[in-house]
């Protein structure tokens, strides 16, 4: 989750004298570089100068918590990771220990699709960068065999006040969650502060606040395949939505393409679906679902999805099948002539 400054003061400079004199209607807009990823916001009905406080807020806080978040750093989720490696508990934060419990509950509920103790496997495939390091040696199948079976998230207990224990030798990555309890957390707070309406994206983990001007919420699903989008979602005000794909971040080796969501239980990239895109109330919870049905594929996804609570789904299947949720299903426009590229000949 290590990113570099984020350029928001001169991005909010200009925000300030566009909105503030030509367009006071518009929306304000910004963007920052926090936990590995663009991070945008859209604030409705805020005066520029109260948006350009809440947006300098949240950059203050999502830095902070972009290197406390992340595993193979020297942030607070890396202490943990040390302290466990020697045998040892450690008390952790409020944000921390919230997020381990949620992954426990999701990686039950998920029968371990969902486990955010893979870093040594993120680690071996060399996904704890981002980029990844393109001279990074292939994983070879005796030292992938030789991480498993990894100890479960299962096997953490996190007490009432924060301290986290767990067997020698179980490493957390909160990549799979961090994303979403972090768009929680902002949007909670762009309401506390009194924003009318917000949209906040954090590479593809995104929730809305109160609703824009004149219209409700709708947003792009995006292509698989191509750049775009393939359809649109509408969106009620307070809702979540979290698409994990096998188009964020991969590599190529001999012919074939290996990406970042990893099978815990095999120790290799999963296979089946294209993408996975989850609606509910709880950014958090939809990001950490998102993984978990696109590690159960495509003949389990709905028992998980219905497990895990999430009445919202719709899958892009290896094959170029799309299928939903009846909930879903009513609220996706496709875009005109949209099909997979085997199917529309590309």
């Amino acid at each position: 989750m290590r990113s570099p400054r984020p350029r928001l003061a001169w991005l909010l400079a200009l925000l300030l004298g566009i909105y503030g004199c030509e367009r006071p209607a518009a929306p304000v807009e910004a963007e920052v570089y926090a936990m590995g990823t663009l991070v945008h916001f859209s604030l409705y009905g805020a005066s520029p100068e109260a948006a350009a406080e809440a947006i300098r807020a949240a950059e203050v806080w999502l830095q902070a918590f972009g290197r406390d978040g992340w595993a193979f750093g020297d942030g607070e989720l890396a202490h943990l990771n040390a302290a466990l490696a020697r045998g040892e508990c450690r008390r952790v934060s409020a944000d921390l220990a919230a997020q381990i419990r949620l992954a426990r509950a999701v990686s039950g509920a998920s029968e371990g699709r969902f486990d955010p103790a893979v870093g040594p496997l993120v680690r071996l495939w060399g996904f704890d960068r981002a980029p990844r390091d393109p001279d990074r040696p292939f994983p070879q199948p005796d030292a992938i065999a030789a991480l498993l079976p990894l100890p479960p998230i299962s096997a953490v207990t996190v007490s009432a006040a924060g301290e986290v224990c767990g067997p020698r030798g179980l490493f957390i990555d909160l990549g799979g969650i961090g994303k979403g309890y972090a768009v929680d957390h902002v949007v909670a707070d762009l309401a506390r502060r009194g924003i009318p309406a917000a949209l906040v994206n954090a590479g593809g983990n995104l929730k809305s606040w109160g609703e824009p001007p004149g219209r409700g919420w709708r947003i792009g699903i995006r292509d698989p395949y191509r750049p775009g989008v393939m359809a649109t979602l509408a969106l009620a005000a307070g809702e979540a939505v979290s698409t994990s794909g096998d188009y964020e971040r991969m590599f190529d080796h001999d012919g074939t393409r290996y990406h970042h969501i990893l099978d815990p239980r095999t120790g290799y990239p999963v296979a089946g679906l294209h993408a996975v895109t989850v609606v509910h109330a709880d950014a958090a919870l939809a990001d950490a679902a998102s993984t978990a049905l696109f590690v159960a594929g495509p003949e389990q996804w709905r028992p998980v999805a219905a497990a895990l609570g999430i009445a919202q789904a719709l899958v892009v299947q290896a094959d170029g099948t799309v299928a939903m949720t009846p909930a879903m299903a009513g609220r996706v426009r496709f875009v005109p002539g949209w099909a997979p590229p085997h199917a529309a000949g590309d």
